[in-house]
């Protein structure tokens, strides 16, 4: 691979190479020089030359899974049933203090609080189960981000904002951290998963196969398998 490598880089070198190659193969008889009209007809083709060379080197690159990105990279370790994880929402509780006795529909839209100053977007949950508020007068309830990834993860204390009216709340915060929320699979993890895979493949049971089997998982970032 590496002679055929070489030969497309001594090939496809630059646009004056080409030319003169190209010049070299027709006869002396003939007027070569610059100005002329077999120069000119020539000098385009050897620019074009090199873009193709430009193009068959990246194709080359895209075919091969430590030189690929994106989406060639998704074929590549498609072929092997391997797949690129996608982001997971992130989730947690908050806690709603209002009337008592009052239903709380699923769907409550609550968020964090934005600062254009500092350039902080505002991050927007959903309440996922319906709750009514006890004598306590609060209760918790599980919620999810409204997009996924990383940015649903948030510390505690900074889900306060209530995003549409409900005379039956008073307040919401979430007194522990939101978690679980991860971005798609970056090229880095995918190909790493990848390699993992073809060259150390898991068969019936072993050690590689639970590992590669719970990092396929989206949102699981690590593993320790412990034999029985």
């Amino acid at each position: 691979m590496s002679d055929e490598i070489n030969y497309l880089d001594e090939v496809m070198t630059t646009e004056e190479a080409i030319r003169n190659r190209m010049l070299n193969n027709i006869s002396d008889e003939w007027d070569k020089e610059e100005g002329g009209y077999i120069y000119d007809s020539i000098a385009p083709v050897a620019i074009e030359m090199v873009f193709i060379g430009m193009m068959v080197r990246k194709v080359l690159n895209l075919g091969f899974a430590q030189t690929t990105n994106g989406t060639y990279l998704d074929y590549r370790a498609g072929e092997h049933g391997i797949y690129r994880k996608e982001a997971v929402f992130a989730t947690g509780n908050i806690k709603i203090t209002g009337k008592v006795g009052a239903k709380i529909n699923a769907g409550l839209k609550i968020a964090t609080e934005a600062d254009t100053t500092l350039n902080i977007q505002s991050v927007e949950f959903i309440t996922t189960k319906d709750v009514i508020i006890p004598e306590d007068g609060y209760i918790y309830a599980p919620i999810e981000s409204t997009v996924a990834g990383n940015i649903g993860n948030v510390t505690a204390n900074k889900i306060i904002i209530l995003v549409e009216n409900n005379n039956n709340i008073t307040s919401v915060i979430n007194t522990e951290p939101t978690t679980g929320g991860t971005d798609v699979e970056n090229d880095v993890d995918l190909l790493e998963r990848y390699l993992d895979y073809v060259r150390t493949p898991g068969t019936s049971g072993n050690v590689q196969d639970y590992k590669q089997w719970a990092l396929s998982i989206p949102g699981v970032t690590a593993v320790h398998v412990k034999p029985l």
